[in-house]
């Protein structure tokens, strides 16, 4: 239903808050694979490659093999 939403908003007002916020999740401690997931799984519905191999590139810092799997799953896009 967000994805909804967004696709409202003009490209531009988009692009500005969705790039704003990715960062601001970036920077925080402790992400899990559901907001990894999550995260990748919006950006790809929305058409933004370059914020998922931002997502990407930050889930790749985690052991985690839950994590580890969404990069399989989003890091060829």
């Amino acid at each position: 239903m967000a994805h909804e939403i967004m696709f409202r908003l003009g490209r531009e007002t988009l692009d500005k808050e969705l790039s704003k916020h990715v960062m601001e999740l970036m920077n925080r401690d402790h992400l899990t694979w559901e907001e990894f997931r999550r995260v990748c799984a919006l950006l790809d519905k929305l058409g933004y490659p370059d914020l998922i191999r931002i997502v990407i590139a930050r889930a790749s810092e985690s052991e985690d093999p839950d994590i580890a799997e969404v990069v399989e799953d989003y890091g060829n896009l």
